[in-house]
């Protein structure tokens, strides 16, 4: 899967991205898919299912609601995989990103 993911135009993007290495690049090339189909980082928010339906019943609006989970788990677990090694590195560059972590 690496040899294939590396002949990728895609390939360069992805592993340049903070969090992916040459393990997980193939994997989130692979479950996102063409990308061409996403317009913008919320599409791929919600096509990985990390995004909070609104939810409104009579005059109560709530705002505290989990994940949708109706997308791609598996790029859900990627995703995960990739804050996680962020998280471990720390890069300097984004402080504001990391207090919170």
């Amino acid at each position: 899967m690496q040899t294939i993911a590396y002949t990728l135009p895609e390939y360069k993007i992805v592993r340049s991205l903070k969090g992916v290495g040459d393990k997980l690049a193939p994997r989130l090339i692979a479950e996102i898919g063409d990308v061409r189909k996403l317009t913008s980082a919320k599409a791929l928010n919600a096509y990985a299912g990390n995004y909070t339906p609104p939810y409104k019943s009579g005059q109560i609006e709530g705002n505290r609601r989990h994940i949708s989970k109706r997308g791609s788990a598996s790029l859900r677990k990627v995703g995960y995989e990739v804050m996680m090694a962020l998280k471990i590195t720390k890069p300097t560059e984004d402080k504001m990103l990391f207090m919170n972590l």
